[in-house]
Parts: C-alpha cells; sequence; structure tokens
C-alpha cells in the first residue's frame, strides 16, 4: 500500500503546519493522499496505518453496496458533533469512531476490521499487521493520571482498573498533566508501551466517583442490548465503549446522556475556502460596453495578472511568503466570452467583493449583469470513471518535466533554508540548526532526516518529488 498524504494533515516534515501549507504547497489536490504527524515514534506508523484504513472507508462509501451505511453515520457525527469546530469534538474522536467503533452492514463488522479481510492488509509488511490489530480494538473511555514522569504519564482505566503507561511526545496538553485528573481518550499500543492517540477531554479529580457509576451503568445497558454477544467481561467492555461514543461526544459537547437519534440524517458538514467561507462555484457575468483597453485596464489593476497562455486574468491576493513561489493565492479567474467578461470565484462573498472592486474599476468598460452560484454539497458525487479520468489528467500534468522541476526546486527550497531554521517539536520545538548543537540533538536530527527519507520512498507515487538531504546533513555538519 502506498503512502498516503492529506492536504490537510500535519506535514511529516515536522514542523507542525499542515502539509498542503508546507511540503505539498505546489502538489496536487488529490483527495487520495495522507501523511503522518512527524513525531519520530511508532505514533507515526499508527497514524499512517490508520490514514489507509480511512482511504478504504472512502472507497467504501462510494462503491461498496453497504457503503451508504457508512455514509449516513460519516454525515450523522459531522452534523451533530461539528468534529474540528470551535463548538464541535475534535477531528480524531470523529475519525476513530467512523474506522475503529462504528459497526454496520450484515457482518456488522467496523471498517478496520472489514480491511483485515483485503489483500492489502494481507500485503503489510513487518508489524503492520500487528498494529492493525491493536487499532481495531482501541476504543475512548475514563483514565486516572496517576503518575507524572518526564518521559512517561501512568494511567488507571477508572472502570477495570487496568494500568496504561503512555510515553510523552511533547503535545501541549501533557505540559501540565496532574496526578488525579480524569483524561477521556484513547490509547495506541499496549498497557506497558502506549501513546496517547487522540487529544483528551480532562475532568478535575472529583470526578472520578461520578464518571465510574457512569461506566458501571454504560456496561449493563450494553449488556441487556446485546444479550446474545458471547464476550468476555473486558471484551464486553471495550465494544460498550465503542458503541457508546456518540453519547459521550453528545455529552462533551453540553448534551444529556442518552442515545442520539436515529432517524433521519443531516446533510454533509459544509466545506470552505482558506476564507473560511461556505464553497460555492460561482460565475459573475459583466456585459462589455467598452471593449477598446479593457485589457489593458485589467491587466494594469493591482493584483491582477494576465495569463496569455490560458487567455484569463488572475485575480490574486498577495501573501506574507517572502519566496515567489508561496508568494499569492488565487482567489478567481476572469475571461473575455462573447460580448461578456466573465469571472470564476469559490464562494458568494468572493463574488460580492469582485463585483464591487470591477464596478468600481471599470465602471466605464463594463456592467454588471447576473451571477450564478452553484452550491458544492448539491453536485453529485464523481463515478468511479470520472475519478480515474481526473487521477490521468494529474499524472499526465505532473510528469511534465518543466512541472517537475518547478516541486523540486520549491521542495528544496523549503529544506535548504525554512525548515533550517523553524522549530520542529519532535525536537523539542527546537530548530534543526540549534538541536545539533548537542550530541543528543544531533542524533534526533539525524533522525529525522533519515524518518523524512523514508517516508518519502514509501510514497509510491509517480507524482512525488522527492529531496535530496545531502546538502542538508552537510550544513548541518552531519556528514563531511
Amino acid at each position: 500500500m502506498g503512502q498516503k498524504i492529506g492536504r490537510n494533515d500535519q506535514c511529516y516534515c515536522g514542523s507542525g503546519k499542515k502539509y498542503k501549507k508546507c511540503c505539498g504547497k505546489n502538489e496536487e489536490l488529490n483527495f487520495s493522499k495522507y501523511n503522518e504527524l512527524g513525531t519520530g515514534t511508532i505514533l507515526d506508523e499508527y497514524v499512517y496505518l490508520a490514514q489507509g484504513v480511512m482511504m478504504f472507508a472512502k472507497s467504501l462509501m462510494q462503491f461498496d453496496e453497504e457503503g451508504g451505511k457508512l455514509k449516513e453515520a460519516y454525515d450523522f457525527f459531522e452534523e451533530n458533533f461539528r468534529p474540528g469546530e470551535d463548538d464541535g469534538v475534535t477531528v480524531t474522536m470523529s475519525v476513530d469512531w467512523l474506522l475503529f467503533d462504528f459497526r454496520f452492514g450484515k457482518t456488522n463488522e467496523t471498517v478496520c476490521e472489514r480491511f483485515m479481510k483485503t489483500e492489502h492488509f494481507q500485503n503489510l509488511a513487518g508489524r503492520g499487521q500487528e498494529l492493525i490489530r491493536i487499532m481495531a480494538a482501541s476504543y475512548d473511555t475514563f483514565y486516572e493520571v496517576t503518575d507524572v514522569s518526564e518521559d512517561i504519564i501512568v494511567f488507571r482505566e477508572l472502570y477495570k482498573g487496568k494500568e496504561w503507561r503512555a510515553r510523552r511526545i511533547n503535545e501541549p496538553y501533557e505540559k501540565d498533566a496532574a496526578a488525579g485528573e480524569i483524561w477521556f481518550t484513547r490509547f495506541m499500543g499496549v498497557p506497558d508501551d502506549a501513546y496517547i492517540y487522540s487529544p483528551p477531554y480532562i475532568y478535575p479529580p472529583e470526578t472520578k466517583t461520578q464518571f465510574q457509576k457512569v461506566m458501571k451503568v454504560q456496561k449493563e445497558i450494553f449488556v441487556k442490548e446485546h444479550k446474545k454477544m458471547s464476550l468476555s467481561d473486558e471484551d464486553i467492555f471495550r465494544e460498550s465503549c465503542k458503541d457508546v461514543l456518540p453519547n459521550w461526544a453528545k455529552k462533551i459537547l453540553g448534551g444529556s446522556f442518552q442515545e442520539p437519534p436515529r432517524g433521519e440524517l443531516p446533510p454533509m458538514p459544509k466545506l470552505i475556502n482558506t476564507d473560511g467561507d461556505r464553497m460555492m462555484f460561482t460565475k459573475i457575468f459583466f456585459k462589455i460596453i467598452k471593449s477598446e483597453g479593457l485589457a489593458q485596464k485589467l491587466t494594469s489593476m493591482r493584483n491582477f495578472d494576465y495569463d496569455a497562455k490560458n487567455e484569463i486574468w488572475i485575480w490574486f491576493r498577495q501573501g506574507r511568503k517572502k519566496r515567489e513561489s508561496f508568494s499569492r493565492n488565487i482567489l478567481g479567474t476572469m475571461s473575455v466570452k462573447g460580448g461578456y467578461l466573465e469571472c470564476e470565484v469559490n464562494s458568494f462573498r468572493r463574488a460580492e467583493k469582485l463585483v464591487s472592486l470591477l464596478e468600481k474599476r471599470l465602471g466605464g468598460y463594463v456592467k454588471f449583469e447576473r451571477t450564478e452560484a452553484k452550491d458544492i454539497d448539491a453536485m453529485p458525487a464523481p463515478t468511479k470513471e470520472e475519478m480515474e479520468k481526473f487521477e490521468q489528467e494529474q499524472k499526465d500534468l505532473y510528469s511534465k518535466p518543466e512541472v517537475r522541476e518547478l516541486l523540486r526546486r520549491n521542495q528544496e527550497e523549503y529544506y535548504y533554508k525554512d525548515w533550517l531554521t523553524s522549530r520542529i517539536p519532535a525536537l523539542g520545538n527546537k530548530t534543526p540548526l540549534q538541536a545539533v548543537k548537542t550530541e543528543d540533538g544531533r542524533r534526533q536530527v539525524e533522525e529525522l532526516i533519515s524518518y523524512i527519507e523514508r517516508m518519502q520512498n514509501r510514497r509510491q507515487n509517480d507524482m512525488a518529488v522527492k529531496v535530496d538531504f545531502s546538502k542538508i546533513r552537510k550544513k548541518l555538519g552531519l556528514a563531511d
């Protein structure tokens, strides 16, 4: 299975930035790509494998006869619990529930359990299969912090009393961890060597008794509703945690502890652009009153460029980056067609802004006539053939030597300049140049670079651009 890198996920280089704003800045928008956290620990392997399971989930939604049930569950969680929003639960909770907890279809299996029956799972090398099995068995529940040291936080599971030793990876929530706190989270690993997989919800010590009682009730309800299941006591508790996670999501958001409605399901979550506006493909039509001098006037306007090859004007916003390759964000395009100046943007707010701008600047040349908008949520999902055609077009584009050379230069420019002076979480928030000043830091930097190289080599993608790190090692004094 090839490397899957998500544009909205954290970049594997360790910068802490989103992939699309870092190493993936100049790569194609390919929704089948995902990446790792870049912690330099086995946690990265869990995340890498989980992202492969997510791609499998997406294929089930699109092509499996039972995929509709999975899609409904996804829609339900997104709409009711708003993962990733300020007033919602964490994205990790949403994804974990969808992949590892939610059972559906005739076999009543989770996505991860179904994945374990595929050829992809059988072809996993090394400890990949073992880690997938651990993820399939993972669950969210309440733990009491019993001890905090420099490298380890020790937890006791509230209901079963099982002890878990979780390795610290310098996440912000670990900084002020204190004995007695109650954490609602999910671990990956085994009790003696685990990692905190989902950002925790932390409660004061006095809530311990209350949560212990609720855990008992949770299990009792599950046993009554699943009398025919032949499971061990430990498996019953695990399955009850998986089954009740949406209830806890509701509780976390301030609702009551009860079963969420299972009737009519809400629509898909709304997509937004880089301005935070709801995505809506919008065309604006201006009737051309005076054509002579219109092209020159548009080209001379600030934040407008003319693309002679495609015969369009590009409306852009100047970015903060000093480097030319990352210096602007495209807001829309314009072209002259049959007596009209046609403009295309991806939100209604941008459309309103552009209409106001052009009416002010081109008052004697064009006259606003109409706007046509298409809600992206109302657009039909692409067919398998359309997706294959799109992927082939992307491969054709990024196989061009001039495009690959540009991507290579941009990648190298980032690593040879910005990365060296960026604070990296995996290096204790030091920059690589700072870290190499100590023997331990040199070892950590070398491990991080080797890890990035391995991630590059795993990316079985014809469009992937790889960086030669020999120059970086020399610059850091790690090689002659």
